[in-house]
């Protein structure tokens, strides 16, 4: 049952990484948050301990010695236990590039100024706190735990830079889950070397 008819055709269906390019239509204004704007998707699919974190974690890293105090990124997952193995996983990362972690913001700031939160997504509610917040990345860990994609597009209306940074999304993911038939109608089914273009209406 489920999406693909069956667990081994779920983990073909999502499997490999695709890139979704977006045109942001967001109501506010602000540089790289009007309409018009473009950003990069890009979701990490497949078996667990693939290296999907990792790759998050370390394209943050690679943005933060690119655009310096100018980067400036989100990592979220449905709830706060969740998060705790990927923080574990960051410090490891991130401390050797002189990278400190603050537990009561729960985020990593380099010397140069580039920062990355890591916060808890679980609803539309939780979303909604984020109104007025701007990143230059958006991550989201365990794409497929997500029933809907209403929070994850919230989160959207939140990349811009008002300094130049470039912007993008990046999200991973298992096989299965409640979100697996959205993610794989949106990422998958197309093809993953198919590139996908579409308009983003802020939420």
């Amino acid at each position: 049952g489920g999406a693909g008819g069956g667990a081994p055709h779920r983990a073909r269906g999502l499997a490999g990484a695709r890139r979704h390019q977006v045109r942001n239509h967001s109501a506010r204004g602000g540089a790289g948050g009007g309409a018009g704007h473009s950003h990069r998707h890009d979701p990490r699919h497949g078996a667990r301990g693939g290296g999907k974190t990792d790759a998050a974690l370390g394209d943050f890293a690679l943005h933060a010695a690119e655009f310096k105090e100018r980067a400036k990124g989100l990592l979220v997952r449905r709830t706060r236990v969740a998060l705790e193995p990927t923080i574990a996983r960051a410090r490891q990362i991130y401390r050797p590039a002189g990278a400190v972690w603050n537990d009561r913001r729960s985020a990593f700031t380099w010397p140069t100024g580039a920062n990355i939160s890591f916060r808890h997504l679980d609803n539309d509610a939780d979303a909604d706190l984020y109104q007025g917040h701007a990143y230059s990345r958006v991550y989201v860990e365990e794409l497929t735990q997500f029933p809907h994609p209403g929070p994850v597009d919230k989160l959207k209306a939140t990349l811009r830079s008002a300094t130049g940074a470039f912007c993008g999304f990046r999200a991973t993911c298992n096989p299965g889950g409640p979100g697996h038939n959205w993610v794989k109608a949106r990422y998958i089914d197309s093809g993953a070397t198919t590139p996908i273009t579409e308009t983003f209406v802020n939420p």
